[in-house]
């Protein structure tokens, strides 16, 4: 299972269970939507805020790591997370 659709499936059901409405902008792992459409199912839903969710895979040891990924996680502090 792709990571991001899991975490967009345990999100929804978190914000649900908080009492928040929920638009997916896809019904389904597979379905391909444009940006232009995701800002259009916001729109459509009067949205107060969009959310998306992206990752991608990658070695830490390979020079086109993210630094996010290769540096331990600081909140505004400057403290690490854990």
């Amino acid at each position: 299972m792709d990571v991001n659709w899991a975490v967009a499936q345990a999100l929804r059901v978190l914000l649900e269970e908080k009492g928040y409405v929920v638009v997916l902008t896809k019904t389904s792992l597979p379905e391909m939507v444009t940006n232009k459409r995701r800002a259009e199912i916001a729109n459509e839903a009067s949205a107060d805020l969009m959310l998306r969710l992206h990752a991608r895979k990658a070695r830490a040891d390979t020079p086109s790591t993210s630094r996010a990924a290769r540096e331990p996680w600081k909140d505004s502090r400057g403290r690490r997370g854990q």
